[in-house]
Parts: C-alpha cells; sequence; structure tokens
C-alpha cells in the first residue's frame, strides 16, 4: 500500500497541492494544502505462473569453422593449378610470406580470407556447425546495441 509522502502513514491518500508541489499525502497532511483528487486505493499485483524448473531451451546457432588440414588442401589445390607461391599471392593480393604461412600451417585464414581462398581455388575450408546456446548464456551478453553499460561491465568482470 501507498504511504504518505510527508509523514509516511499509510491509508487513504490524495493529490495534493502543497506550496507548489503536487504530492501523495494522507488525510491529515491533505489538511495542509489544496485536495486535487483522491488516489484510488492500488489493486494487489496478481501473482505469476510459474514456469517448470526444467532446463532452459537451448537455441541452435550456426557457426562457421575452419577446417583442421586447410594448410594441405590450400598446397594441393595451388600446386594442382600450376601456380607458384609468388603468382598465387599476386592473384589474392596478399603477401608472398602470408601464402607461405598459410601452407606451412602457421596461420589459419580468416573466414574472409577463406572465402576468398575457396573461390580462387575451388576448394571448401568453411564448414557450417550447430552450436547449442543456453539462454541463460544470452541474458548475460553485451547488448547488441554495441554500447556497454556499467552494469554490462560489471557482469563482465565476473565472468
Amino acid at each position: 500500500m501507498a504511504s504518505c509522502e510527508m509523514c509516511g502513514a499509510s491509508g487513504q491518500m490524495f493529490v495534493t497541492m502543497i506550496e507548489g508541489a503536487k504530492l501523495s499525502v494522507c488525510g491529515k497532511c491533505s489538511s495542509l494544502g489544496k485536495v486535487l483528487k483522491e488516489v484510488a486505493p492500488p489493486v494487489a499485483p496478481q501473482k505469476k505462473k510459474q514456469v517448470s524448473s526444467a532446463k532452459p531451451i537451448a537455441q541452435a546457432r550456426i557457426i562457421q569453422v575452419i577446417v583442421g588440414d586447410c594448410a594441405n588442401r590450400i598446397r594441393q589445390a595451388r600446386e594442382k593449378s600450376g601456380l607458384s607461391q609468388k603468382e598465387f599471392a599476386m592473384k589474392l593480393s596478399e603477401r608472398e610470406s602470408m601464402i607461405q604461412h598459410l601452407e606451412n600451417g602457421q596461420t589459419k585464414p580468416a573466414v574472409d580470407m577463406a572465402r576468398k581462398l575457396e573461390r580462387l581455388l575451388n576448394i571448401k575450408l568453411i564448414e557450417e556447425m550447430k552450436e547449442e546456446v543456453p539462454q541463460d548464456d544470452e541474458e548475460e551478453k553485451a547488448p547488441s546495441s554495441g554500447v556497454l553499460t556499467l552494469g554490462d561491465v560489471i557482469k563482465i568482470r565476473k565472468r
């Protein structure tokens, strides 16, 4: 139940203009100003139905993964096409050292680079996998707007 904004008493409330301010006050305090209207007593909130405490429903999302043997696939496809590393690098608009790193397995290509390699060499480097994400994890993520609030930072630090 609401309480008086002046004395803290509970009971019937009145919106009253007291010294230029609208306040929700009890009957006793309403005599200190001009009563504008009577406030209807608040309706008790209804209890919400409880949802079973079963595990939250997991949602599947598709993620793209670079295959494990991408270095061998890239080297074999390049050699099959008859290109040297230097020629291949020029076709990709990349440095020759980058091609060497990719073929030696020192570097895995980023997804956009893997797509470029797939188109040029006509090979498959990206696999799509389904990953199940519980709903609880999604609530803890930063907002999709990209703007972090102080509350988001606190949640991130707790992890």
